[in-house]
């Protein structure tokens, strides 16, 4: 089995867990896949209100960038 494989199984085994300690369990789980990781890349857009901002976002989720939008108050 190779390692994504071992790792979605022990993800899955853990969201089974009914244990008062399934929280903490499937965060291990998480914890565990995201050890070890390299970012490939990252890019920052200031604002969603900007000419082309839109678009560029579509186009980055359609070519299977995964985009998340954090908000920031002043």
């Amino acid at each position: 089995m190779n390692e994504y494989s071992q790792l979605a199984s022990l993800i899955a085994q853990s969201r089974q867990n009914l244990s008062s300690k399934r929280t903490s369990v499937i965060a291990a789980s998480y914890k565990k896949m995201e050890a070890n990781l390299t970012l490939l890349g990252a890019t920052g857009v200031e604002d969603q209100l900007q000419d082309g901002v839109q678009e560029t976002l579509e186009s980055m989720r359609a070519a299977g960038i995964k985009v998340f939008i954090q908000s920031f108050n002043d």
